[in-house]
């Protein structure tokens, strides 16, 4: 039998009240804990100590899946982008932000693709529903740390 990897994107739109110079440095495995409850993650190669081209870490969210994050694009103000390998799992994700009136629009695009049977499992559980309501926590907790600034 041939296996057929799944697809699936999730994306979601969020807007901030802060320029992109502001909320650009908080998209990093370090600046996150300041601002995502519970956050934890492992730097393992970092020149600057944080997220820059090249930036290796490592979470284990909740659920206990181990990932694995490449930084792959390094743009400030502008962009930044991910290679994130759950095990049976690849996702790419890109977080682009956009100066609008009164702050910051921020666009997450997410896509997974499944390298085995089981991966195929995790994304029919996950995305895009679980995936965007993740997103729309993440954006109510930057939200809330940027108005305690």
């Amino acid at each position: 039998m041939t296996f057929t990897a799944l697809h699936r994107t999730a994306c979601c739109t969020m807007r901030v009240a802060a320029t992109p110079a502001d909320v650009f440095p908080l998209l990093c495995p370090v600046r996150e804990r300041d601002w995502i409850p519970g956050w934890e993650a492992d730097v393992l190669r970092s020149r600057s100590g944080v997220a820059e081209p090249g930036c290796v870490f490592v979470t284990r969210p909740a659920e206990g899946r181990r990932l694995a994050w490449v930084v792959t694009r390094h743009d400030p103000p502008r962009a930044i982008a991910f290679a994130v390998f759950h095990g049976d799992v690849v996702e790419t994700l890109l977080i682009e932000l956009f100066a609008v009136d009164g702050g910051t629009e921020l666009v997450w695009s997410r896509a997974y693709t499944a390298l085995e049977p089981s991966g195929n499992d995790w994304i029919e559980a996950n995305v895009p529903v679980k995936v965007e309501a993740r997103l729309t926590s993440l954006e109510a907790q930057l939200r809330s740390h940027l108005e305690r600034r």
